[in-house]
């Protein structure tokens, strides 16, 4: 049996400490691990993610009116709750090895994406889930070299997704390229 002296001196032990020694020891856990919202998502085979902040909304794939004269990534345009907004095919700009073209019809979606200088629509194949990644991990000179030339330009970052790399995309330059292309 403990004698009641102990119990006390326990107490008073607790009581002298700092009581927000424990939120300067949260904040310090926090700022060790930094993440980054990302939405992966799949055009043909492969995997990539985009910035979570830029997506406004994930919905099913628009109607577009084509633009006559426009490169082959531009599907056209659509009418997204009254506003006008340039959809992009992503898997056709990156070069995208097609997948089953029965299952891409039945999970395409197109990302709604803001940016400072761009509201646009990214045509995926399929929208595989929403992620927090270490910002650490995620560093252009730490790329693997397995990543094809037409998806280096554009990739920030990579992340293992279960077995497969998936490949976090600069929107901002991906857009710039495709506005031009």
């Amino acid at each position: 049996m403990k004698n009641p002296s102990d119990f006390s001196d326990l107490v008073d032990q607790a009581e002298s400490l700092d009581p927000f020694a424990w939120d300067d020891l949260q904040d310090q856990v926090v700022d060790e691990v930094v993440t980054v919202p990302v939405v992966c998502f799949r055009c043909g085979e492969d995997d990539f993610a985009i910035d979570g902040q830029s997506v406004r909304e994930i919905v099913g794939q628009l109607e577009t009116t084509p633009l006559p004269g426009a490169p082959g990534h531009i599907r056209g345009i659509a009418v997204l709750r009254r506003q006008v907004i340039g959809v992009l095919d992503l898997s056709t700009f990156l070069d995208a090895q097609s997948a089953d073209p029965a299952l891409a019809t039945n999970t395409r979606r197109t990302l709604i994406v803001d940016t400072p200088h761009y509201t646009v629509g990214l045509d995926v194949d399929e929208v595989t889930g929403l992620d927090e990644w270490p910002e650490h991990l995620l560093r252009e000179d730490a790329l693997p070299t397995t990543i094809k030339g037409s998806t280096r330009r554009y990739a920030i970052g990579a992340h293992p997704l279960g077995e497969e790399l998936c490949v976090l995309l600069d929107i901002e330059r991906l857009l710039d390229d495709a506005a031009v292309r």
